[in-house]
């Protein structure tokens, strides 16, 4: 009935309906009718928030088809539509997202991207309201620029990011800026492949983590679940790179910390805490009990049914040995 209403409504489709349809195409993964959705909603006169979620979105789902091009040229047209409409202090907010600025990478269009993004931290005040999107912004460049083999302009980046902290020590999310720039560090070592830079950042970042968690309490002593989901993104952030650099023991104790504070997210990316925890255990230590409780609870949070995710996870090395064995795939297995 719904589906009928987005596709058959006269203009103007209703922000009760277009909102209704999203959350529908969502669940279904239908990112192409969703596209052609906002594009329909676009068309029509909007309130400028109105417009700006639907923008955002527009992009986003572009970028997550891998429409590089559409991407690249949307997010620009929005980028324009925003100086016309924002406060100049919003505008970070428009390009800070990593997935969107992916599609610049595939177009080898970095240079551009980073212009944009330079030209922005030059014209545009930093004022405690953008601080969270220029963090992203230089997130999101260190990240670019670690890619294409730009380790020390990577890493000048990420220290931009820890100093964003000293902006004011006392916000609440001062440590997460400080741990995300370890991160990072991580990040554009494992990428040029420095392994003994890659455990140093790692254990500073590890020290990091583990001593501002306990702190607080420990795990079991933080109570508020917003606290609880911060600190365990940024335990997997820490982790992730780690993983990749095939830093197991390292990676291991920060997964098991974002696990046990409740990592969140919204599926597929909800489920690799776990796999790659998985992941890490069995390459270590080879113990089944262990590691098919946590390829079960993955699956669950896997987007999908059947076996969707250990055909997604079977890929990484550390199970190339049991790719065919039948009780890691049963435990991989999504429930219908």
């Amino acid at each position: 009935m719904l589906e009928r209403q987005i596709l058959g409504a006269p203009q103007p489709l209703l922000a009760e309906t277009v909102r209704a349809g999203q959350q529908l195409y969502y669940q279904l993964r239908e990112r192409e009718a969703l596209v052609a959705l906002l594009t329909r909603y676009l068309a029509q006169p909007l309130a400028v928030e109105e417009h700006v979620w639907a923008r955002w979105l527009l992009v986003d789902n572009l970028a997550l088809l891998r429409r590089h091009e559409d991407t690249v040229e949307a997010q620009r047209d929005f980028l324009a539509w925003a100086r016309a409409h924002l406060p100049a202090e919003r505008l970070f907010w428009v390009m800070r997202d990593s997935t969107q600025a992916l599609s610049w990478a595939a177009l080898c269009r970095v240079d551009e991207w980073l212009t944009i993004v330079n030209e922005l931290f030059e014209n545009v005040d930093a004022v405690p309201e953008n601080r969270d999107a220029r963090f992203n912004c230089l997130r999101t460049a260190s990240g670019m620029l670690a890619r294409t083999g730009r380790t020390g302009e990577s890493l000048e980046v990420a220290a931009r990011m820890g100093a964003l902290a000293d902006e004011d020590p006392l916000w609440e999310r001062a440590f997460d800026m400080r741990a995300e720039a370890g991160s990072q560090k991580i990040n554009a070592y494992q990428v040029a492949g420095s392994v003994g830079d890659v455990r140093r950042a790692g254990l500073e970042a590890t020290q990091l983590v583990t001593e501002h968690v306990a702190r607080l309490g420990g795990v079991g002593g933080i109570s508020d679940p917003a606290l609880r989901k911060r600190l365990a993104t940024v335990a997997h952030n820490v982790a992730a790179p780690l993983y990749r650099g095939r830093q197991y023991d390292l990676a291991i104790p920060l997964f098991r910390l974002a696990v046990s504070l409740g990592i969140g997210g919204s599926p597929p990316l909800s489920a690799w805490p776990y796999g790659w925890l998985a992941a890490s255990l069995w390459v270590t230590e080879r113990d089944r009990t262990a590691v098919l409780p946590l390829l079960r609870e993955a699956a669950a949070r896997y987007q999908g049914t059947g076996d969707a995710f250990w055909r997604a996870v079977r890929k990484h090395p550390e199970f190339q040995d049991f790719a065919d064995d039948p009780e890691f795939a049963a435990a991989a297995a999504i429930p219908a």
